[in-house]
């Protein structure tokens, strides 16, 4: 008996909620990273008045983008792994920006300004995982449509910049770019995670395959379904992440009990 679920809506409206899903998540990446640029050089400016560190600290975003875009693709072409970089990448922008926003000193807003860079050289494995979505043929569409998607953002980003502060103050615009990363984060993580599932559930062919969350689902949706047998399969799935939290129990306590130990 085939136990493998029907999809309703096939490998391409999967691929559709996939695209509009990091189309927006881009979008959200690029809006972080310029939602406090108009405010940046005064930000810098109040801090220090030699107008030479205030040009070192601009400079960090263009100079870090252009040493790591390179090296970046190269690692990611070489390990086969864009998406770890992706997320780590568009985190990078709310951490930079939180980070100048704190900074009190030139010192840490080139820090933050350099992280703010780092991140933009996300760019390269964004437009690989977003042309993935494409068949070959369509990647220079996939690539136009990703570019409207940072134009888009770096445009709400800018014109946004006045209301914030003028409602939030000078660091209004950093909290927001810090927010607009992790929400881009939490739907590119979303979205990958989704995917450890989608995948194997569209491109394999056998059951034995199949990782063990498929067949679950599969057996779920059965007229008869084999209760016990589901039982011992989530005993199974389960069995890993709970032989983990065991061990790491003591360091996670800590990590919960850390703020509110004085």
């Amino acid at each position: 008996m085939d136990i493998r679920p029907r999809c309703g809506y096939g490998e391409r409206s999967m691929n559709r909620s996939r695209i509009r899903a990091l189309f927006i998540a881009s979008l959200l990446f690029f809006a972080a990273l310029y939602v406090y640029v108009p405010t940046l050089p005064a930000h810098v400016a109040e801090r220090t008045s030699n107008l030479t560190a205030v040009g070192l600290v601009l400079s960090m975003y263009g100079l870090w983008m252009a040493l790591l875009r390179i090296p970046l693709g190269v690692i990611t072409d070489a390990t086969g792994r864009n998406k770890p970089y992706l997320v780590a990448g568009v985190l990078l922008a709310g951490v930079g920006a939180a980070v100048m926003a704190l900074g009190r000193s030139v010192a840490p807003l080139a820090v933050g300004r350099a992280l703010t860079g780092a991140s933009a050289a996300v760019w390269v494995p964004m437009m690989v995982v977003f042309a993935g979505f494409y068949p070959p043929e369509k990647t220079i569409f996939a690539t136009s449509l990703l570019s409207l998607a940072s134009s888009f953002g770096q445009m709400i980003g800018t014109g946004s910049t006045g209301f914030l502060e003028a409602h939030g103050g000078r660091v209004m615009p950093f909290i927001a770019a810090a927010l607009l990363s992790l929400a881009a984060t939490a739907i590119i993580v979303f979205l990958l995670g989704w995917a450890q599932f989608i995948f194997p559930l569209v491109l394999s062919s056998d059951l034995s395959t199949e990782p063990v969350t498929v067949v679950m689902a599969a057996l779920y949706g059965q007229r008869i379904q084999p209760f016990t047998l589901l039982t011992a399969m989530g005993v199974l799935a389960a069995a890993l992440p709970g032989v983990i939290a065991l061990l790491l129990n003591r360091y996670i306590v800590q990590g919960i009990m850390a703020g509110s130990i004085k």
